[in-house]
């Protein structure tokens, strides 16, 4: 610090550090005011206020002196980080190229994490500002993950559920300073006091962090002060190529999910047009129904604490993660109800009764369907908004609930199959090629984004399926062609009146497609790049 003072400097600086102090306050010789700041405000927020980390990227350094006080204060398991250092270039030929961002949670006015959470596992503290994570009321579903733009929820697989920081809260409340504050050596992180007005003046300014996600999603508190950004700033590691979590449980649980419901709309068109034998219903509406009971309970094994998993159901007012088990377990419970008719389980409903169920339970599906679709749009991931999304998840519907049907009339005709059953076989077989060749064009337009490079969510993506995931990427193709085209070209649409369905024919198509969908929705998982982190991770 340079003092700018007319005192005998060697009788200053010869004293003692106290003595010296006191020289210079008595003489009016210290900096101007404001020059030092305490570390943490001195008194509560007010209304309209709260609490906000300030940093002064300037002064850091990347020592990571923060991120290892905060995991040695909060206990955090190997691993596990509530704080990251991320490392900032700039172009090439940009001057000043290299900056270090630390950053944690940013406790934002509108956190997705507190909207996506299906259980009310979040909280944000109307008197602090604080987003805070409530462990005990957790169910380890990780969707907060996917909402929250910044990696701030950390996922502990030994607790089954996530945690997040807290600002150090109760430290604030007692007039000690968070474990990143205190542990920064060149005090370049503090809290400060924000106003809602000001941080949604920044957030429609797009004033943050220049690689990051919009602020206008979520409005994030966090101040960075930065005199000059290098031109082109983003993370240093953008190229590197890192795929996501494969996610599997959800991905079983969306293709079967998808899989009943287009089998119960493609069956219902069937059976109206008296096209199948008598048998052929209920096995049909079994078909169905095992589907949805076996996704369902492919989504419990995703869930940390699955114990918990009837608190899915309580976000049902802001989650669509909640919506789609609600619709999807009506759409369970209706399909269980016509199988029980239809295997003369339960008392035969009046006409009036069976159509009101047969038109209820295609529609609890669409809206399960539709609440899956934007459960992802509402992540902001490129690769995921909703009309990308929307086509994936409906033309699987198509195509698996064809191939269902399909196989269905198959093993249920024994015999000569009439005419009006060859004609409606022939329906579907084409249904499922035009829908099968329809999805795989859809799917392959985003090698297009390859050309963004992988600064690019988009791009990323793109580099991602046809370099590290190339394999899967083939087979997924592969599989798809030969079980939706190939074979229904062959097998299926040259059927005659008077002729048996080819019912092994239909099994191995089926058996392809269903394969393929399932390496397909793996693959929408791992290239699911999140914006603004260039895939890195904490």
């Amino acid at each position: 610090m340079q003092l700018q003072t007319n005192v005998d400097a060697n009788h200053v600086f010869g004293a003692p550090a106290v003595e010296a102090f006191a020289t210079l306050h008595k003489r009016a010789a210290l900096p101007a005011s404001g020059v030092y700041r305490h570390p943490i405000p001195l008194r509560a927020p007010s209304s309209g206020e709260q609490y906000a980390f300030e940093v002064d990227l300037d002064a850091c350094t990347g020592c990571k002196a923060c991120v290892t006080a905060c995991h040695a204060l909060n206990g955090l398991d190997p691993g596990e980080a509530w704080r990251s250092v991320d490392l900032v270039v700039g172009a090439e030929d940009a001057a000043g190229g290299l900056q270090h961002v630390t950053s944690s949670c940013h406790h934002c006015l509108d956190p997705g994490c507190m909207h996506g959470c299906p259980a009310n596992a979040y909280v944000k503290d109307p008197r602090t500002g604080v987003v805070r994570h409530l462990d005990d009321l957790c169910i380890g579903c990780r969707y907060c993950t996917f909402t929250c733009p910044y990696g701030a929820p950390q996922y502990v697989p030994r607790l089954g559920i996530v945690r997040k920081c807290d600002l150090c809260v109760d430290r604030l409340a007692g007039g000690e300073a968070p474990a990143c504050v205190q542990g920064c050596p060149n005090e370049a992180i503090r809290v400060r006091l924000v106003t809602t007005s000001e941080v949604r003046a920044r957030a429609e300014r797009g004033d943050f962090l220049p690689h990051a996600t919009h602020p206008g999603l979520t409005k994030p508190a966090t101040v960075y002060r930065k005199r000059k950004w290098p031109e082109g700033a983003r993370l240093a590691d953008f190229e590197r190529l890192r795929p996501e979590e494969a996610h599997l449980p959800l991905a079983v649980m969306l293709v079967l999910t998808q899989a009943s419901v287009g089998a119960v709309v493609a069956g219902q068109m069937v059976q109206h047009a008296g096209a199948t034998p008598a048998s052929w219903a209920g096995i049909h509406a079994a078909l169905a129904l095992g589907a949805a009971v076996l996704a369902l309970g492919a989504s419990v094994l995703h869930l940390g604490r699955p114990l918990r998993a009837w608190r899915a159901i309580l976000g049902v007012g802001h989650s669509w993660l909640s919506r789609e088990v609600v619709a999807f377990g009506l759409f369970a419970a209706l399909s269980a109800g016509a199988a029980a008719q239809e295997l003369g389980l339960l008392p035969a409903l009046s006409p009036a009764m069976r159509q009101a169920w047969d038109l209820g339970t295609p529609a609890a599906g669409a809206v399960g369907l539709w609440s899956s679709v934007m459960l992802y749009h509402r992540t902001a991931r490129p690769l995921w908004n909703a009309r990308r999304v929307a086509v994936r998840f409906v033309l699987s519907a198509v195509v698996l609930g064809s191939a269902a049907t399909l196989l269905c009339m198959a093993i249920t005709t024994h015999g000569p199959a009439s005419a009006e059953t060859v004609r409606w076989f022939r329906i579907l077989a084409v249904v499922l090629i035009a829908g099968t060749a329809g999805k795989l064009v859809a799917e392959g337009a985003i090698f297009l984004a390859r050309k963004r490079g992988p600064g690019d969510p988009l791009g990323q993506a793109a580099l991602l399926l046809l370099d590290t995931l190339y394999q899967w990427t083939v087979l997924r193709f592969l599989l798809g062609w030969l079980g939706g085209v190939v074979l229904p070209v062959l097998l299926l649409l040259p059927q005659r009146a008077g002729a048996p369905l080819p019912a092994a024919g239909t099994a191995a198509a089926t058996a392809l497609l269903l394969a393929g969908e399932l390496v397909e929705r793996t693959l929408f998982f791992r290239s699911g790049v999140a914006p603004g982190r260039g895939g890195s991770k904490r």
